[in-house]
């Protein structure tokens, strides 16, 4: 699969993919980027995927019980990381092992994820249990 006119405009630096697909034996390609993915269901809605630009020196951090994935980037003002995961709403919990191991480095974490974490404000009628358990993270 080829993405190419989503993020051509923008030019990001690093992009984040969830929910993307694609099983492990596809190939994804996105031009002047080193994609890193996972997606260990290999089902049509599962996978998450990290794409950083070929001339941003970077570490993959990838040892993860979930399809979590996360980049360590060295920059002016030092290191941080960049993690996502891509959570399925019929899977009723979330990885907090994961979570723990991100959370617990001396490094800024910074973690965009789809969590399908329901909340009444947003229109459900009660809070899930991803939620619930997001919020014990705090």
């Amino acid at each position: 699969m080829q993405l190419s006119n989503i993020y051509r405009n923008i030019d990001p630096d690093v992009i984040l993919i969830n929910s993307h697909g694609i099983p492990d034996t596809d190939p994804l390609h996105i031009p002047q980027y080193r994609i890193h993915r996972k997606n260990s269901t290999n089902k049509h809605t599962d996978g998450t995927a990290i794409a950083v630009k070929n001339t941003i020196p970077h570490k993959i951090l990838d040892q993860f019980i979930s399809d979590t994935l996360a980049v360590e980037l060295d920059t002016t003002t030092g290191k941080l990381i960049i993690a996502t995961l891509y959570q399925p709403p019929a899977r009723p919990y979330i990885p907090i092992l994961d979570f723990l191991q991100l959370f617990r480095r001396n490094t800024p974490v910074y973690m965009l994820a789809d969590l399908n974490a329901n909340k009444p404000f947003l229109g459900y009628r009660h809070n899930n249990a991803t939620l619930l358990l997001c919020n014990r993270l705090n």
